[in-house]
């Protein structure tokens, strides 16, 4: 995402760029421009995004209870990867977003404060009738600035079940200067009228691997509770 605050592809990243550079002095790990990360499962007083000016720095899984990233507002764990950091951000990159958080492995960060892949994490409303439709729902014309544009386009759409619940596999475009040329992911209606998807993407063929292992070892140990 192009647009103001980017978490992923170029919507996360935008947000990384500034927020590694000072957060990288602090603890070697990425953060984003314009958004405040705070530690993971923190809430900012309400599910809407919090607009904030000083970024935190972010936290290790290894000090996660049990090892888990935990979303209670929503019911939600699963596991934080090992030797990886993790945040969530009080000013989510998208007006639409409810939750928006990530994980990477700073032993994975080039010189330009950029990982060189990360997963990301996001809760939002689930506006619609079924999960294909509410993927459709979110493609936009590349480089649109409009909330709700998550991705460009879709493929590779799967059904699958996770934690019990419906999902969809696929992977997505979503262009912008700082984009990985593929993000895959997967999004989980998890129930009370809101989605969970984590995506994972990597700059280089060589991690790429590595980090769809990671995403889909988080996916694999989500659980859900009301």
């Amino acid at each position: 995402m192009t647009r103001a605050g980017t978490y992923r592809s170029a919507r996360f990243l935008g947000l990384a760029a500034g927020l590694l550079i000072s957060a990288t002095a602090a603890c070697g790990s990425p953060s984003a421009g314009g958004l405040t990360p705070t530690a993971s499962g923190a809430r900012s007083g309400s599910p809407s995004p919090t607009p904030s000016s000083a970024p935190s720095p972010s936290s290790a899984c290894a000090g996660q209870p049990a090892g888990k990233y935990a979303i209670p507002t929503y019911g939600i764990a699963f596991d934080c990867p090992a030797g990886f950091d993790h945040e969530t951000f009080a000013r989510p990159p998208d007006a639409t977003f409810l939750y928006a958080g990530r994980v990477w492995d700073p032993n994975h960060v080039g010189g330009s404060g950029y990982p060189e892949g990360q997963v990301e994490i996001a809760v939002s409303v689930f506006d619609a009738s079924d999960l294909h439709q509410w993927l459709a729902k979110h493609v936009g014309a590349p480089q649109s600035a409009s909330p709700g544009h998550y991705w460009d386009s879709t493929s590779h759409v799967e059904d699958a079940v996770v934690a019990g619940r419906p999902a969809v596999n696929f992977d997505y475009v979503l262009s912008g200067p700082e984009a990985p040329p593929m993000t895959h992911a997967t999004a989980i209606d998890i129930g009370s009228g809101h989605v969970l998807w984590l995506d994972g993407w990597s700059y280089t063929d060589t991690y790429r691997p590595t980090i769809y292992g990671v995403l889909a070892s988080m996916i694999q140990s989500v659980t859900l509770s009301s």
